[in-house]
């Protein structure tokens, strides 16, 4: 309603004046704008439907019964469902009634329009599979690609405006989408953030991917005008992206899109609208742009896109230009700055480790961050020992499924069950702002849980809450519990991450019970093999008593992968990991550790035979985080992979934001000073490793101090450390350490002891490093042949070489047996056989493949040159090595005997004259996480 007065017409609602000539006879502007805005909030009402399935899709429901609702716009409401002819997933957008029903004309152009839209095929398109009308209600609909991902709307919700250089990529992508679109002669109309998906997190290099969703809705250019019969309003898209000519009735075309295109870029790079409720009545305020420090040339090309004339606007071909030449001085400008970035580089890596994760001085904290401590167990009954860890567990894991959340992993917080609790000190030391602290009393069927959110700086309560519950509903305390948390802490939850809280891992309570107690076993770092066994056989029996049990199914393939990893090479292990795997996926196909399951199995599985599938890892590691993006060991796991890809900058990187996540953590800290070590960045490394010693058990920190003796040598140079390594103890759980110890007296040239230890070990095969199943003769061929007793290491070798060739007979893709083959025919004198071995090793998994094993192979390779005398092939390969990540350090050409038949060439000691490169140069497009 509306009343005129003198100069113009005043809206009732708002009291703000009507511009006619703006808006035409569509009422207020203002209150059109937010009308458009809160839709985009999804507050708009719709009437529910009634039936299951529409045409041959039937609507995936959640555990609940309720069904899978992925989204509410203007147009209508998109539900999950589930193509039954193909069996694929789909994305099914029902149209709103009130718009289908309009009139037969409107039906008939919407199906017109319908196959227009199908016609469309772009990699930045989300497809469009199928239109219809449902019989019974009238109401039109569309089966589309299901785009897991997250809209640019949320994600600039979540993480604030993005930079410049991601924007441009992002806006190339959909202006590539709205070129292809247009040949279609299909205009979007409703181009906006919320109308974006984003597969890939931008702050991963380059490699962004968007897709702009629902042209499903998009009108046909050939349309005959009437826009207002399919309308809602009489008005299509959403105000605040909407082009002036889109609230009249002049025609529109794809240049409309783009002013969409520019509001929507405006809105990434600052967070507001450009217009604010004013919709493209005056200039836009560049003011905004400067301040978020956009180029010049961007603003320029903005400024266009936003002209209120359609003609004024660049055609779709010619900003797609102006986009790729914006992209194209970054690599010159990389190169020319490439110095700057380098000693930067090196400067922050050491602050991050002198300062970030200072032993003193605790881990940097988070504004909005968390440690979960263990809960108290209040129960008489000592069969309800895992009921409180299952309840910990579940709150812990329900707020590391939200994004805006810091969450300490379980690992680091378990440390602090049942001792005096100074909560300051753990605050500081874990790096979070808030500790969520409670007890569970279980009595039969009833428990008691009392929960309080504790302010780590200062010890006040934040929020408190006492439980009482049956049984049944205890489980679902996790997610009343973690939103109020998020709210305490003003943390932001998409939709998904929402709907994810309040799903339950399963409605038994015996075999949640099993499933906490597998998990607390196979969380223990050593990951020795009765605590794997014992794992194991919890995760079936959880199995057993819920057979739907996906999250135990997920779980039972990382022990089968870890166990095969440590103890059990053969193929039934490894089948039994991917099956537990699928099992999971069959069962819930978006839950995050059953894509983490099988990202293990993609990386793990074919690590020995060359056939890395370690991009396909990666992707499925980047499906998980989006569901456990808190998860310390997607983080661990993405650096290794990434140490794989030679990504060392990226998998450093990656290494300490799982230290930060899981800053009490042996296993987090280990691998991390092992990047540094392998990029010869020695400062950091020695940091890491003094972490590593001080968090590690008494019985387990001989391993360590071995470590901190050969980081010392390849630091300085000397084997003073080395000299000074004790004897392990007797009843080291890790075994005898007869390979690291062979090692420490090889190095110290003592040849009679290392020949002892391997005569005093029991066993007949040993392993070290990335070789395992080597027979230790092989130990006694190596030591006879630096003793200079040709006789015995003749016969240790010939005892090696029969094994050998068996297991390269058996697997001929194992490069490491291959290696070991090729050694034994160069110590027993077959130069062409130890040739054709080493090489054909080095072809398994070349550099190329595999930055990490392959530079290894070369490495043996080298020395295989050198043993029988081909010291031009092996020069250049040293040389290499010393150059590459993961490659020799310049101590090894120094102290290991293996070397000794090279060292009379000049070129080999001038080899040794040169400078260490002592760390890899990082990639400038490193992921900005750190510590």
């Amino acid at each position: 309603m509306s009343r005129s007065l003198a100069g113009g017409t005043i809206c009732e609602t708002c009291g703000g004046r009507i511009d006619t000539t703006a808006s035409g006879d569509l009422g207020c502007l203002a209150c059109l704008l937010r009308a458009g805005l809160e839709a985009t909030e999804d507050e708009q009402n719709f009437e529910e439907i009634t039936f299951d399935s529409l045409g041959g899709y039937e609507i995936t429901c959640r555990d609940d019964g309720t069904r899978w609702e992925l989204g509410r716009g203007a147009m209508g409401v998109t539900y999950r469902a589930l193509d039954r002819s193909l069996q694929r997933a789909v994305a099914l957008k029902i149209v709103h009634s009130n718009l289908a029903a309009r009139s037969a004309d409107a039906r008939e152009r919407f199906i017109r329009e319908a196959r227009m839209a199908a016609a469309l095929r772009h990699p930045n398109v989300a497809t469009v599979y199928h239109f219809g009308i449902h019989e019974q209600s009238g109401q039109c609909f569309c089966a589309l690609e299901l785009v897991e991902g997250e809209t640019l709307q949320d994600r600039v919700r979540r993480i604030g405006p993005l930079p410049a250089r991601e924007v441009i990529e992002i806006a190339r992508q959909i202006a590539a989408a709205l070129a292809a679109a247009a040949k279609c002669g299909l205009v979007h109309r409703d181009l906006k953030p919320a109308n974006v998906m984003l597969l890939a997190a931008p702050d991963e290099s380059f490699d962004i991917t968007v897709k702009v969703i629902d042209f499903g809705v998009a009108k046909a250019l050939e349309a005959a005008p009437g826009v207002r019969e399919l309308t809602y309003g009489g008005f299509i898209g959403t105000p605040a992206f909407a082009s002036p000519e889109q609230f009249t009735d002049a025609p529109v075309d794809v240049r409309s899109d783009i002013y969409s295109l520019g509001a929507t870029l405006w809105y990434l790079l600052t967070g507001r609208m450009p217009f604010g409720d004013r919709a493209g009545t005056a200039p836009p305020p560049v003011a905004q742009l400067k301040a978020a420090h956009v180029p010049p040339r961007f603003i320029a090309l903005l400024r266009a896109m936003l002209a209120l004339e359609p003609a004024a606007r660049p055609g779709v071909n010619e900003l797609l230009r102006k986009l790729e030449a914006m992209q194209k001085p970054r690599r010159a400008a990389r190169l020319v700055g490439v110095a700057a970035v380098l000693v930067l580089a090196t400067l922050a890596a050491y602050f991050a480790v002198s300062f970030h994760i200072s032993p003193k001085s605790g881990v940097a904290s988070s504004e909005k961050s968390i440690a979960v401590l263990p809960f108290e167990d209040l129960s008489t009954d000592d069969t309800n020992a895992f009921f409180a860890s299952g309840i910990q567990e579940d709150v812990l894991v329900s707020l590391s499924k939200i994004a805006d959340l810091k969450v300490i992993s379980r690992n680091s917080v378990m440390q602090y069950r049942g001792i005096g609790r100074d909560l300051r000190e753990i605050g500081r030391a874990l790096g979070v702002k808030a500790i969520l602290e409670g007890n569970v009393r279980r009595d039969g069927t009833r428990a008691r849980i009392n929960v309080q959110l504790i302010n780590a700086a200062d010890g006040a309560q934040i929020w408190a809450e006492n439980y009482k519950r049956d049984m049944k509903d205890a489980f679902a305390i996790q997610s009343d519990v973690a939103l109020q948390i998020a709210s305490a802490l003003k943390a932001n939850l998409s939709a998904l991450e929402s709907a994810r809280l309040q799903q339950a891992p399963t409605t038994n309570n015996e075999g949640y019970l099993r499933f906490i107690e597998a998990k607390n076993l196979y969380e223990d770092y050593r990951k020795l093999q009765p605590d794997l066994e014992k794992a194991e056989r919890l995760y079936e029996e959880a199995i057993a008593l819920d057979p739907r049990f996906a999250l135990a199914y997920a779980r039972l393939s990382q022990v089968e992968n870890m166990y095969h990893e440590m103890y059990d090479h053969t193929p039934a292990r490894r089948e039994k990991a991917r099956a537990a795997a699928r099992e999971a996926l069959a069962l819930q196909p978006d839950l995050p550790e059953a894509h983490m399951a099988l990202a293990n199995d993609y990386w793990r599985s074919d690590a020995s035979t060359g056939e890395t599938n370690y991009d396909k890892a990666l992707a499925e590691f980047a499906i998980a985080q989006r569901g456990l993006p808190n998860d310390a060991e997607i983080c661990g796991l993405i650096g290794q992979v990434q140490r794989h890809q030679g990504k060392w900058a990226e998998s450093t990187e990656h290494l300490q934001r799982a230290v930060s996540l899981d800053p009490n953590s042996v296993e987090r800290w280990h691998r991390l000073f092992y990047n540094y070590e392998l990029t010869r960045n020695y400062p950091a490394a020695h940091e890491a490793l003094e972490h590593t010693i001080a968090l590690a058990p008494a019985a387990s920190r001989w391993r360590y101090g071995e470590h901190r003796a050969f980081l010392h040598l390849y630091w300085k140079g000397d084997l003073s450390d080395i000299e000074r390594i004790p004897t392990p103890p007797q009843d080291d759980p890790a075994g005898p350490h007869t390979e690291e110890m062979w090692d420490i007296k090889i190095y110290l040239h003592k040849y009679d002891e290392a020949e002892k230890i391997v005569l005093d070990d029991k066993r007949e095969t040993l392993s070290w490093g990335s070789f395992a199943g080597a027979p230790k003769s092989l130990l006694l061929g190596r030591t006879y042949f630096y003793q200079k007793e040709g006789v015995k290491a003749r016969a240790a070798f010939e005892a090696a070489r029969l094994p050998f060739e068996r297991s390269v007979q058996a697997n001929r893709r194992d490069p490491d047996q291959r290696m070991f083959l090729a050694e034994a025919y160069a110590r027993l004198g077959r130069k062409e056989d130890a040739l054709r071995e080493a090489r054909r090793a080095a072809e398994i998994i070349p550099e190329s493949k595999d930055a990490y094993f392959g530079i290894g192979l070369l490495t043996h390779l080298a020395e295989i040159y050198v043993m029988v005398g081909e010291f031009d092939l092996a020069l250049p390969i040293i040389q290499h090595s010393l150059a590459s990540p993961a490659g020799l350090f310049a101590s090894d050409l120094r102290f290991d005997p293996v070397w000794d038949p090279i060292r009379v060439d000049p070129r080999f000691l001038k080899l040794l004259e040169q400078p260490e490169v002592v760390l890899h140069l990082p990639s400038p497009t490193a992921p900005k996480t750190a510590l």
